[in-house]
């Protein structure tokens, strides 16, 4: 496959992403393209990320896989976050339907 018939085919990918990345995974055997499937198939995406990362070149592809695993963690923290709001405010909103509907019946 050439970089033309990726471009076509990845209509939904910017083409900053696949500048950066397409020119990797065309390299790669598909042994490797299916490695990486299977490990992002079976919740190992930091194992399937080591090996695009093992495969990337560059005096720069370290730090940026730092960068990526920083984002990601301080994503995760702030969705953590979000998760635990939605909760109690989802807790206090029951807790409000309860009350109604136990006046409702009397109780």
């Amino acid at each position: 496959m050439t970089m033309e018939e990726l471009k076509a085919q990845m209509t939904g990918l910017s083409d900053e992403f696949l500048a950066e990345y397409g020119p990797i995974l065309l390299k790669m055997s598909t042994a490797e393209a299916l490695s990486i499937i299977d490990l992002i198939a079976s919740g190992k995406e930091l194992e399937a990320w080591a090996i695009v990362v093992a495969a990337k070149t560059g005096p720069d592809a370290l730090a940026e896989a730092q960068a990526i695993t920083t984002a990601w963690n301080e994503a995760n923290a702030a969705n953590a976050d979000s998760i635990a709001l939605q909760k109690k405010a989802v807790t206090a909103l029951l807790g409000g339907v309860l009350s109604i509907t136990l006046a409702m019946v009397g109780l």
